[in-house]
């Protein structure tokens, strides 16, 4: 008798792996002041690209980022016009 292939799912391991690499960016971005210098930090720690971790990030944590810098002016924000 053949055994019937099933389908498993296995993205709740993706998703944990999202919420244990968010965690650790909230405790290093209370050491290193920055969302982006917490990224960096970890990816420096565990000899990775910050590409590479793109995947394991939010759109929250992207959000966060992306606002830190427009706030600090390294990231040019397009749609900022005058409310005219």
């Amino acid at each position: 008798m053949a055994r019937k292939k099933k389908n498993l799912d296995f993205s709740f391991f993706f998703e944990d792996s999202m919420l244990i690499f968010q965690r650790i960016i909230v405790d290093l971005k209370k050491e290193t002041g920055s969302w982006l210098d917490a990224v960096v930090s970890y990816c420096e720690d565990h000899s990775m690209e910050v590409e590479d971790v793109v995947p394991l990030m939010s759109e929250a944590l992207k959000s966060l980022i992306f606002d830190e810098g427009i706030i600090n002016k390294t990231i040019k924000n397009t749609d900022i016009r005058l409310p005219i």
